[in-house]
């Protein structure tokens, strides 16, 4: 049975909403998010997206909304075609204190820019991503925010060094509206897993750019 979310998320670290983006004032907080960001690659914050703006975005995805898109490098998703998400996530994702906190939790320099899309995972379709980088377009880090209604299964993101199959992190994001941010470099690759199950994985794509 998946996990409500993943038992190493943080709390309340970053809160975005419409109206404001609320960061902790808890410096010990923000220690630990930057610890577990430099030794594993990435860190989970729970409650990332604000109830009500996690349940406006959910009212703008509907299935048929949704077209294959092929990454050559990478694998084969869902992208939703309806922009108006997509164009929220693009401001939200660059205030000043966003991009700060982000800053201060992953020492990522500089970032000024944020590029979105809405993807999903569809269980027995083969919807999965492969071990690429994303090394491309000046991007520093990524991030993937839980846009799912349901709790799916599968759909992991998992974090190594390429020339090392240990892993770094092993991720099941399944809270609704929790983040997760990650490293982006020639030292470090990702991959999502296939999602089984009946329960599809929405998702919001991310990646801060210099």
């Amino acid at each position: 049975m998946a996990m409500p979310s993943d038992p190493q998320a943080l709390d309340d670290v970053i809160v975005m909403s419409r109206a404001e983006t609320r960061i902790t004032t808890d410096g010990r907080v923000l220690a630990q998010a930057r610890d577990r960001f430099l030794r594993s690659g990435a860190v989970v914050l729970r409650g990332f997206l604000a109830p009500s703006l996690l349940s406006a975005v959910q009212a703008q995805i509907r299935p048929d909304d949704f077209t294959t898109k092929v990454h050559p490098a990478s694998g084969v998703e869902e992208v939703l075609g309806r922009k108006e998400a997509t164009w929220l996530f693009r401001f939200l994702l660059t205030t000043r204190d966003l991009l700060g906190a982000v800053t201060e939790i992953t020492a990522a320099t500089p970032i000024t820019k944020a590029e979105v899309r809405i993807y999903r995972l569809v269980p027995g379709t083969g919807h999965q991503h492969d071990w690429h980088n994303d090394l491309t377009d000046e991007r520093r880090l990524g991030l993937s925010v839980n846009l799912s209604e349901g709790v799916f299964d599968g759909g992991n993101l998992q974090i190594r060094h390429p020339d090392d199959e240990a892993l770094l992190s092993d991720i099941r994001n399944t809270g609704p509206g929790d983040a997760v941010i990650f490293g982006i470099g020639p030292h470090l690759e990702h991959r999502v897993l296939e999602v089984t199950g009946t329960e599809p994985r929405v998702a919001l794509a991310g990646w801060f750019t210099a």
